[in-house]
This record gives C-alpha cells, structure tokens and sequence, in this order.
C-alpha cells in the first residue's frame, strides 16, 4: 500500500475508534498520524484534527481553538460545503467548556449561516440542538422550545439514532423542568437506546445522567444510583474522563439523598480529581458536591465556603439555569442555619428565573424552599 495510502487508511481507524474507545493510545497515534496527513488536504485530515479536538476541549482550550481553526481552514481547501459546515460547528465545544454563551451562540450562528448559504445540511441537527441546549441553559425557555421542533422534523426526516438520541435528550430535560416525570424518563430511556444504535461511546456514557434525574424526581433512588454507576463504567476512557467526573458529581448527590455521606464523600472527592481545570461546568458542579457532603458531615463553615465558590464559579459563565438551581441548594442550606433573609434574597433570584410555565416544577421547587423560609421565620 502506498504511504499516502497507508496514512489514509491509519487515520481512518484511528477516527472511528476514537469515537468508541477515546483512549490516551489513540490520542498519541492521532497526533503522530496528523504530521504525515498534512502532505495534501484531506478529508481524513479533517477529520483527525476534529478527532484530536475532542480531548482538548477543557484539558487545553486553545490548543482545540487551533485544532478547529486548522481543521476549518483544510476544509475550505478542499472546497466541500459539508465538511466546512462540519468543521465550523465543531468549534463551539470550546465556549461551551468555559461557560462563554455569548461566544458559544456566536459560533453556532456562523455555522448556521454558512450552511443555508451553502446548502450544506448535514450538521444542521447538531446546531439547533446546541442552539437548543444554549437557550435552555441561558434562560430563553420558548427559543429553545422552538429549536427542538425544528430539530424533531431534521431527525425524523433523517432517521440517524444520533440525532433521534439529541432529540430525545433534550426533550427529556425539557419535560422534567416543565414537571412531566413520567414524559421525561421514558425520553430519556429512548435517548439512550438510540445513541446505543449510533455507537458514539461519549453519548452512551452521559445518557444515564438523564434517566437517573427523571428516575430521582420519582422518588426512585436505588435505580437512579444504578443508572448513573452504569454511566461511569461507560465513561471509562482516559479521554472521556471529564464527563466521568460530571457522573460522579451527580452520584455524590443521589448518595446523601440515600444517606449514604461516606460514598458520597468518596464520589464528590473523586469528582473533583478528575475534572480537567478549565471545564468551567464541573469544577463548579464537583465543588457543590463536596460542600453538600461537608453540610451532611456537619461542617457547615467549609460547606458555606464551597457553596459560595461554587456559585462564584457558575456566575462567571452563562449556565444560568445551573447557577439558579445552585442558588436554590444554597438557600435550604441556609435556612436549616437559620439564615433565613439570606435565603430568601437568593430564593427572589430564583424565581424571577424561572418564570415560564416550561420550567414549572422548578418553580415549584423554589416555592417549597420558600414556604420553609416562612416556617423557619414563624418559629424562630
């Protein structure tokens, strides 16, 4: 086989196993492959780059800036309207990871004025599903209603278990913020089957989260527990470790709702271990979690201080619907303080969050922490 030939060939393992295994192995032989593959542009050069991309998201943000920027532009060499399309919406992972929503939509809409000027559809689902994701996050709960429709009809038309699987992830958020459990586990567990369908490894692994939070919302801790260790054994690849520590920050959680503080203490510790510096969404998330186990254990003055972290660390970014939730957390800490006018300062914030009737069981949520202030209030 010629070398040019053989180096294709390579690469194109290389690519497809990335996406199933995502080892620190595969990363080296991607990086040594990239050198040899850049003798000409490629689509297999594309598609190193985009692979390499991945793991540098939250490890080294710019170096995965460079990596798109390198991929975008072998792209426009070869001319292919799809691969550039491809190539552009590959990027906003970056923003993503550091919380930047302002730069995240930014990049989403470049790509998606490329592709109608260009014709090229074939990541059009990705980017109103992520246009979806960035709304629902940001606060803008009818935008994102409306990307999801436009998303269901891509997917449907399609029929990629891919795109179904996104579809059916988000409707599943979507339906336990509005208060629609029963709706909500049974998308979830559909997303999950569909991404087995796909093969994307990263896809399979963060599925559970979904299940296990429609799973916990019903009352169903012991399976929402399952759901997420099944996720961490999915997550096992060195690459995929920043989503593994997500997995074990949510896990902490369901164990103190299961009374277990020790393996809760032993997740929340491992969680923060593993997330990577600049992943913006679980260094704050993996903070809550060890301040939770620190409350449960007692110690409210490094719970306090966790919690305020935290918050400080979720209110540099756009995940505004995480921060609101947060808020939340911290106010029913508080008021078991009996911190009451802290608590509800925060629980007014809340609220004026989460007005629409779409995120209705969060409201509800709220309330609840709220009419606890009045308790508390009356007694004290």
């Amino acid at each position: 086989m010629p070398g040019a030939d053989r180096v294709t060939a390579r690469g194109l393992v290389a690519v497809c196993r990335m996406g199933i295994e995502g080892s620190q192995e595969l990363i080296d032989e991607i990086e040594e492959l990239i050198p040899l593959a850049r003798a000409a542009p490629s689509q297999v050069l594309v598609d190193l780059l985009l692979a390499l991309f991945d793991p540098f998201t939250d490890r080294d943000p710019e170096r995965a800036r460079t990596l798109a920027r390198d991929a975008v532009a072998v792209a426009r060499e070869l001319g292919e309207p799809e691969t550039i399309a491809r190539a552009l919406i590959h990027a906003h992972m970056v923003p993503w990871a550091l919380g930047d929503f302002e730069e995240h939509r930014r990049v989403l809409a470049e790509a998606d004025a490329y592709m109608r000027a260009s014709g090229a559809r074939g990541a059009a689902s990705e980017c109103l599903g992520w246009l979806a994701i960035n709304a629902q996050w940001s606060g803008d709960f009818e935008a994102a209603a409306g990307y999801v429709e436009g998303l269901e009809r891509l997917a449907r038309a399609s029929g990629s278990p891919a795109q179904l699987g996104l579809v059916l992830q988000i409707r599943s958020v979507m339906a336990l913020a509005r208060g629609d459990i029963d709706s909500a586990r049974t998308a979830a567990e559909a997303s999950l089957a569909a991404h087995r369908d796909s093969g994307v490894q990263l896809e399979i692994g963060i599925a559970p989260w979904f299940i296990a939070e429609a799973l916990a919302a019903a009352g169903e801790l012991t399976a929402a527990i399952a759901a997420l260790r099944t996720s961490i054994d999915d997550l096992a690849a060195p690459a995929l470790q920043g989503y593994r520590a997500e997995t074990r920050a949510r896990l902490a959680l369901l164990l103190l709702e299961a009374g277990d503080v020790a393996g809760a203490r032993r997740e929340a510790m491992l969680a923060r271990a593993e997330v990577a510096p600049r992943d913006a969404f679980t260094v704050a998330s993996s903070t809550a979690s060890v301040a939770a186990v620190h409350a449960a254990e007692g110690d409210h003055e490094s719970a306090d201080r966790l919690y305020r972290e935290a918050l400080e660390a979720w209110g540099r970014t756009g995940y505004a619907y995480e921060l609101a939730c947060l808020r939340r957390d911290y106010a029913a800490f508080l008021v078991d303080r009996g911190r009451v006018a802290e608590a509800r300062l925060l629980l007014e914030r809340v609220l004026a969050f989460f007005v629409s009737p779409l995120v209705a069981r969060e409201r509800a949520l709220t309330e609840d922490v709220l009419r606890r202030c009045a308790e508390t209030g009356a007694s004290a």
